[in-house]
């Protein structure tokens, strides 16, 4: 059976459940959620016992607080390559010495190699998992401005969002603690303003739980900063004094810091510059504040970024530079590239990854000495997360020479690697708008026995947007065969644009399936292919269904959008004796429906990170629906 973790009740937490020992990863909010990286052989360099550079957290906030309960473990990580799977060790909080001192650095050399949870680290799932939301195109919802198909019809459209967004500003005041913090994370993307003080009111209440805290924090950064300026510095304010109270969970006060950064506000920027810079027990704070000022989106930040990433002389640890790199990729600055193309050099194989993901967010075809350093990467490169890394970056920078590169990973390389270079070829067709590059994969699709293989495959032609793909991905999904290459396959049809017996054979899925995780996957294809004609289907399901059928009607409601659709999420939302759960999913139904930006931004958070790297809290970002 697959080990399970207790995610946050504004997730799908009741549904958090791997039905079958076959599951190697337990199924939770948005696809498949693998269980916390224990520490282990080759896991990133430990906490530092200081500060690296001088100050801490402006106004005299303490820079080493006490651990969270309920925390993850420090140093994140896994087995190196080759090391055998074994059972992982339940997650312990990280706490300062009794003589106030900083947890020790890890050392690999004295750590046992536990797995993560019988999946390797370096997996290629575990990367898509992590990034997949930014590659998930929904069909246009049908969305009306002024004058786009008539007066009346634009009224309406605007009638039926006012009215949803109405109602989850009413549902705050619910008793249900799963209800409340999803409506909030959903009011934060319908993006009004008018909300602002309601969340604030909610973060700011220390007897409040936990969940509406962290909820209305997220939401607080979605919704940004808003024409009204004194709303907007009560915000910030309210966000910073959290993050400097050593009382209040660290999970807590990184997610306000992540929330400062999201705000994009530049007066927060010197308080993120220090949060970044400042000691801390766990390191889920000061690489928060590393992200952060990336998503803040200041060129002014480009300079400390880079410091981090190079490392002070002594001391070089691994996660203050793989986050460095992560927010130079948020930052966007190809100013960078240099800095970036010097640390796949280093000598730390975790800080090459984080720059090899980070090239291919700033890297085009044109930086020839970053296309250099990937293919060199996909030729020579020792580390196997590295050159997974270096795969992914070349099918996102469209390069001519990225074709051949990836073609000889996928010829030449392990299971693993052929892996991540087919997913490289998915990125690159998608990139050059050319499915013709994926030809080959296509056919493997058909012919390979390895369903691991076939999974990946299925998400590389998705990427790639293969329509002719679509017999051989209905076949898979509709088989009886392995659930993972399943639900990878049944996803891919929503990927690919499948609307001709796609919804036939989703509908069926969700229907008749007994497996939750391909429920929840055909739901979220129904949603990509914003299919109207899916929409009573849905809302009969919503309203009769088990707990993972209404779930994964609900997210399919949300994605295809839309007044029918949002009537019928409203009307679950609106049911007392309905469970707490569904009625939770009907307002992440809603957000989703009324999202500006379909959580790309969100999404931002937990990208282009190893997995082995991902603090607890940057983990938990990944879950957020």
């Amino acid at each position: 059976m697959a080990t399970q973790h207790r995610p946050r009740t504004w997730i799908l937490a009741a549904l958090a459940i791997a039905s079958s020992a076959t599951l190697a990863m337990p199924h939770t909010g948005e696809g498949f959620a693998p269980p916390p990286p224990p520490t282990g052989r080759g896991a990133p360099s430990g906490p530092r016992a200081g500060p690296t550079s001088p100050g801490g957290i402006p106004s005299g906030g303490p820079t080493t607080p006490g651990g969270a309960p309920g925390g993850g473990p420090t140093t994140p990580g896994g087995p190196g390559p080759g090391a055998k799977p074994t059972p992982a060790p339940t997650p312990t909080p990280r706490t300062p010495s009794g003589r106030g001192g900083a947890p020790k650095p890890f050392d690999p050399n004295r750590a046992s190699a536990p797995s993560n949870g019988g999946v390797d680290p370096d997996h290629w799932s575990l990367w898509w998992y992590a990034n997949r939301r930014r590659y998930l195109d929904r069909a246009p919802s049908g969305a009306l401005t002024p004058g786009a198909r008539g007066t009346n019809e634009a009224l309406d459209d605007q009638l039926w969002r006012a009215e949803a967004a109405g109602l989850l500003s009413s549902m705050l005041r619910s008793d249900d603690d799963a209800i409340v913090a999803s409506v909030a994370v959903a009011l934060g993307k319908v993006g009004d303003p008018v909300t602002g003080d309601q969340l604030l009111a909610m973060l700011a209440d220390a007897d409040r739980p936990k969940s509406h805290r962290e909820s209305a924090a997220f939401a607080l950064g979605l919704i940004g900063a808003g024409p009204d300026a004194q709303a907007a510095q009560r915000a910030s304010a309210t966000l910073e004094r959290i993050v400097r109270d050593s009382g209040e969970s660290t999970e807590l006060r990184a997610i306000c810091v992540y929330a400062l950064g999201l705000r994009g506000e530049t007066q927060s920027v010197p308080f993120l510059s220090a949060v970044a810079d400042t000691a801390q027990p766990r390191w889920d704070l000061p690489v928060a504040g590393l992200t952060a000022l990336g998503l803040a989106g200041d060129e002014s930040s480009r300079e400390l970024l880079e410091r981090h990433l190079a490392g002070p002389r002594r001391n070089k640890e691994s996660m203050p530079r793989i986050y460095a790199a992560q927010g130079l990729a948020r930052l966007g600055d190809r100013a960078s590239l240099p800095a970036l193309v010097m640390a796949t050099r280093a000598k730390d194989e975790h800080v090459r990854r984080a720059a090899f993901h980070a090239l291919g967010e700033l890297a085009t075809a044109d930086d020839s000495d970053a296309i250099d350093a990937l293919v060199r990467a996909e030729h020579r490169e020792r580390d196997r997360g590295a050159r997974n890394a270096a795969a992914i970056a070349l099918g996102k920078t469209a390069s001519p020479r990225a074709r051949a590169a990836l073609t000889f990973g996928y010829e030449k390389g392990d299971r693993l690697h052929q892996a991540f270079a087919a997913i490289g070829m998915g990125l690159l067709a998608r990139g050059t708008d050319d499915p013709s590059l994926v030809s080959g994969l296509h056919r493997d699709l058909e012919e390979r026995a390895n369903a691991d293989l076939r999974g990946a495959l299925a998400v590389a032609v998705g990427l790639a947007r293969r329509r002719d793909a679509a017999p051989i991905l209905r076949e898979l999904a509709s088989d009886q065969g392995d659930l993972k290459m399943r639900a990878h396959a049944t996803l891919a049809l929503g990927m690919i644009g499948d609307r001709d017996r796609g919804p036939d054979v989703l509908r069926t899925l969700l229907t008749d399936e007994r497996d939750p995780t391909i429920k929840w996957e055909a739901g979220l294809a129904l949603g990509l292919l914003g299919n109207k004609r899916s929409v009573p289907i849905l809302a009969e399901q919503l309203a009769k269904g088990s707990s993972y059928t209404q779930a994964s009607a609900a997210i399919a409601l949300g994605h295809i959008g839309g007044k029918d659709a949002a009537a019928a999420l409203s009307r679950l939302l609106r049911t007392d004796d309905a469970t707490g759960t569904a009625r939770a999913m009907a307002a992440i139904g809603l957000g989703l429906a009324l999202d500006r930006d379909d959580g790309e931004r969100l999404a931002l958070v937990g990208s282009d990170v190893s997995w082995s790297a991902l603090t607890p809290t940057a983990r938990f970002v990944i879950q957020i629906l």
